[in-house]
């Protein structure tokens, strides 16, 4: 009921308002304190099953109505094809990853990379519940060398860490040499 709501308004909104009310919902206390009560945990994305955290991300709760990176998905999606091999580094909770295990299919493979403990959780559920056996999710941050990184953490958008500044957590860092010999196309959402 929640969720057919929030579309009813969000269709009624023309569309230069959206990433203006998406800012303003992300910053109001009422408003994650709204979706923490009224919002499931799962929502429908692109035909998956995701697990969200509506107390620590409210602008999650949009997933299902459209109204969340819908350009930058667009683009993710034309480059993929069945059988690629995805990696999605800072999967956080796990969306590209989901969009990615659908598009590669049984004979592709989807490498899910999230150092934080939280996200990570909810990436590995999201996983679970959608039966996806092409997903290797990895609680590890990525880099050119091994070693430990620190990283700071946002108090409530949990795609807003940083590597400078906020709540401190140390990080585990995997190299990746061992995937150069792995042809992967590479496509930057930054």
């Amino acid at each position: 009921m929640f969720s057919k709501i929030l579309k009813w308004m969000w269709d009624k909104l023309s569309e230069e308002k959206h990433d203006r009310i998406k800012k303003i919902l992300i910053n109001s206390a009422s408003f994650r304190n709204l979706v923490s009560i009224l919002r499931p945990n799962i929502v429908k994305v692109k035909g998956n099953k995701m697990y969200i955290d509506t107390k620590r991300n409210p602008a999650i709760a949009l997933y299902d109505i459209g109204g969340y990176e819908n350009a930058e998905t667009e683009l993710f999606e034309s480059h993929i094809k069945e059988g690629d091999v995805v990696m999605d580094i800072g999967a956080n909770i796990g969306y590209y990853t989901l969009v990615a295990a659908k598009l590669v299919g049984a004979n592709g493979k989807v490498y899910a990379f999230e150092p934080e403990s939280i996200n990570f959780s909810f990436l590995k559920k999201s996983v679970e519940i959608n039966n996806y056996e092409n997903v290797i999710c990895e609680k590890k941050a990525v880099s050119n060398e091994n070693g430990k990184l620190k990283l700071f953490l946002h108090k409530f958008q949990t795609g807003a860490y940083t590597l400078v500044g906020g709540v401190i957590t140390m990080l585990k860092l995997r190299q990746l040499n061992w995937m150069i010999i792995l042809k992967i196309k590479i496509v930057e959402l930054m």
